[in-house]
């Protein structure tokens, strides 16, 4: 099969799961955000009490959506080219498919060498769904009882050049060896006709299109019965961490009524030295603030009883009635992204907004901008 038929292949295969997967994934992410608009506009701006539990609901859709993999193969553009953090993508995909692994009583590990960096300029959404493709993959190729490593390494790294080797190991049954001789001559269809074709040979096909197209090749190796080694190098270039920013001994409060999302954010701001503190409510958040002197504050908006408006107010009069030169940095952590919501966020007094579902190189970004904002706070 030549790799226009394998092109050809994929997109037959992909409108079928449009039609069947994703166009009613989609349909059902946006009834929830529909109703969810519909009952604020009911109750007149103030949250319901289950709008925390639909709005991670709509967030776990979108991941799945984005866990998929749809793409259009015949109008797929240019990878764009950025600065991401490849630690992100790593823990997110071990947080991702550690527990569907152990449910099927497969163990599952991530091994980064220490020499690896945390940031990397190259294509974010092709390195995520590259790595996620071969998970997925592994998911249906591994037996009961049986282990997943996903190993990275950087095999040279300059200050002007990076090339990162990714690679799966899973136990099973391997690759049969009539199957592993077209693989050595470029024929990747090869596998998928061996398998069901919307399962592994889809997935693997999948990577294999994009790591061409990011300039790579998958290399196999594999021992009957015992299982298989599915690899990629990356070209890339290191970036230097925003580290000369010290953020180490500054004191952040993270409001949020749920509590997974306090725990993302938390995770990612002690690792950037921060000292952090929580509160789960508005008024929870107006107590810390009135004992504690914070440098940063990420703050929800759709909270119960005190909503991230009302808490700001309550905030800016504390810091205007203390007489700070310097008051508190404020950020918006918030699903909100119509220009009704953006408008009136802008105007009340935050200082920045962070758009929900969390990305740690969007909070990134806002303390780059807000640094010296943050770092003079009294």
């Amino acid at each position: 099969m030549s790799s226009r038929d394998v092109v050809e292949k994929l997109g037959l295969l992909d409108q079928q799961l449009q039609l069947q997967v994703r166009l009613p994934l989609q349909d059902l992410s946006d009834e929830i955000e529909l109703y969810l608009q519909e009952r604020e506009g009911e109750s007149g701006g103030s949250p319901s009490s289950d709008r925390p539990m639909l709005e991670h609901a709509a967030a776990s859709l979108r991941k799945v959506l984005r866990g998929l993999g749809f793409i259009d193969w015949k109008h797929r553009g240019e990878d764009v080219v950025e600065k991401f953090s490849l630690r992100e993508i790593l823990e997110s995909l071990e947080k991702d498919f550690y527990h569907r692994f152990r449910e099927r009583g497969i163990h599952f590990v991530v091994e980064a060498h220490a020499e690896v960096p945390e940031f990397i300029q190259g294509s974010r959404e092709s390195t995520h769904l590259a790595l996620a493709s071969l998970m997925e993959e592994s998911l249906i190729t591994t037996p009961s009882g049986g282990g997943v490593v996903l190993h990275v390494s950087s095999s040279s790294f300059t200050k002007d050049a990076l090339t990162l080797r990714f690679s799966l190991a899973n136990s099973g049954e391997g690759i049969p060896q009539h199957v592993m001789e077209k693989l050595s001559d470029g024929d990747v269809g090869a596998y998928g006709n061996s398998l069901s074709p919307l399962g592994s040979g889809f997935r693997l096909s999948l990577v294999a299109e994009i790591v061409n197209q990011i300039g790579g090749t998958l290399h196999f190796q594999s021992e009957q019965g015992i299982g298989k080694k599915i690899a990629f190098s990356l070209e890339c270039l290191p970036v230097t961490s925003p580290g000369e920013l010290s953020f180490e001994g500054l004191r952040v409060l993270v409001v949020d009524d749920n509590r997974i999302n306090r725990l993302v954010v938390r995770k990612f701001l002690e690792r950037e030295g921060f000292l952090v503190d929580e509160a789960e409510s508005g008024a929870g958040a107006v107590a810390a603030f009135e004992l504690q002197r914070y440098h940063l504050t990420l703050l929800d908006i759709m909270m119960p009883e005190m909503n991230g408006y009302q808490v700001l107010e309550v905030f800016r009069e504390m810091d205007a009635e203390r007489n700070r030169d310097h008051p508190s940095v404020i950020f918006a952590h918030t699903a909100l992204g119509d220009p009704e919501n953006v408008k009136r966020i802008t105007e009340c007094g935050f200082n920045g907004i962070l758009r929900k579902p969390f990305s740690s190189d969007a909070l990134r970004k806002l303390l780059e901008e807000y640094y010296a904002e943050i770092s003079r706070c009294e």
